[in-house]
């Protein structure tokens, strides 16, 4: 695990190409007047995460305004489509509830220069059911339903576009757009493989290196602000130590292999 001091292109510049299996990465939106929310170039960025990331990974950015507008101008044919995360808990927004719908929900876009490599996880606890064909077709022949065995769900289903996650609270939250671990959990299972590479070069809080200790992934990434890289640092320490995992800092944004 790989967490780097410093600027998110010099982190960027510093990777080989092709280096990670995929790049899931939070950046600022730009969407409030708080001097950190700068939005960074779609375009450049998106240049830049695709060239680090394997040809046929994932590319998963969060977003939410006019910042997914700018991200899926930029990517053109490489935008794949859209995960919701919803967040479970109080809206946001309070002060324009008069003037707009307030907001519980953030994009996920999904990018890649092919479609991306897709590992999907069964979601558990929906209701059972035993489906049965009236007949299928064999050979050009059709065959009735009594040679077909029925199909029994136990209660599995394939994931859907919208994740419902509550947002961090309480003492473990220490970031103003802090994502919570389980659902960059669920990303990482979907779009990497056992033991692959993952990169977020604007890592913040740092819930992406720490979905990556609980799921057996590696991980390389940067954070500018030196207050939110101590407190991930902090965070992160025990949770690779109990996991067995070396956890290096960097001062500075360098090569991560």
């Amino acid at each position: 695990m790989d967490l780097h001091r410093g600027d998110a292109w010099d982190f960027l510049a510093a990777q080989p190409d092709a280096a990670f299996d995929l790049t899931l990465t939070d950046p600022p939106f730009g969407i409030t007047n708080l001097a950190w929310d700068k939005a960074p170039d779609a375009a450049r960025l998106l240049d830049e995460l695709h060239r680090v990331t394997a040809r046929d990974g994932a590319v998963l950015i969060f977003a939410a305004g006019k910042f997914t507008q700018a991200v899926m101008n930029a990517a053109g044919k490489r935008f794949r489509y859209k995960l919701v995360w919803r967040k479970i808990g109080s809206a946001t927004g309070g002060l324009d509830a008069r003037r707009r719908p307030m907001r519980i929900h953030e994009d996920i876009l999904v990018l890649g220069e092919t479609m991306p490599r897709y590992f999907p996880v069964m979601t558990t606890g929906h209701a059972p059911y035993k489906a049965s064909a009236r007949g299928e077709c064999v050979g050009g022949h059709w065959r009735a339903a009594g040679a077909i065995p029925a199909r029994v769900n136990t209660g599995e289903r394939y994931p859907i576009d919208v994740l419902e996650f509550p947002r961090p609270s309480g003492k473990g939250r220490f970031h103003p757009t802090q994502k919570p671990v389980a659902l960059l959990d669920r990303l990482v299972r979907l779009y990497s493989p056992e033991g692959g590479r993952v990169c977020d070069p604007f890592f913040g809080s740092g819930s992406t290196a720490a979905a990556c200790i609980d799921t057996g992934r590696s991980f390389a990434g940067a954070e500018l602000d030196p207050t939110y890289f101590a407190a991930a640092r902090r965070a992160l320490e025990p949770r690779a130590q109990a996991a067995g995992v070396p956890l290096r800092a960097h001062a500075g944004a360098g090569a991560s292999r």
